[in-house]
């Protein structure tokens, strides 16, 4: 757990001193370290979206 929490912090560090929003393999759990964010937003990819609802 002090390797997560170490790694937390420096990532922490790394994104203030440089001003960014996010880094590549982003630790956002002490407790499951191996679990990494969803990415969110817009694909890019032009078209429609599609929802389908099983009941």
């Amino acid at each position: 757990m002090l390797l997560v929490v170490t790694e937390v912090a420096r990532q922490q560090l790394w994104m203030y001193q440089n001003n960014k929003q996010s880094i590549e393999d982003r630790i956002v759990s002490l407790t499951q370290p191996h679990i990494r964010p969803i990415v969110r937003g817009k694909a890019g990819k032009p078209g429609s979206s599609l929802l389908v609802m099983v009941r």
